[in-house]
């Protein structure tokens, strides 16, 4: 299920830096890319590391949405 939601999340994200910034390959599809890399490799057991808490979540989304934000605001 979460495999899912991160890949739908990350190609929203693509489709929406890509409009924003106006190239595909620009700071936020690069962060998006390697972050949803390594969530989606974990989803699939690829990575053995312990079960993220519900709280760890918490934090990548937070972090995720405060880098995008950022990026957006220091972009006008």
């Amino acid at each position: 299920m979460i495999f899912f939601v991160v890949i739908t999340v990350a190609v929203l994200a693509f489709v929406a830096s890509r409009m924003i910034f106006g190239a595909w390959f620009n700071h936020v599809s690069l962060y998006t890319g390697i972050w949803s890399g390594a969530l989606v490799l974990f989803e699939l057991r690829m990575i053995n590391y312990h079960r993220l808490e519900t709280e760890t979540w918490i934090v990548i989304v937070a972090c995720w949405l405060l880098f995008v934000l950022g990026s957006v605001c220091s972009g006008f």
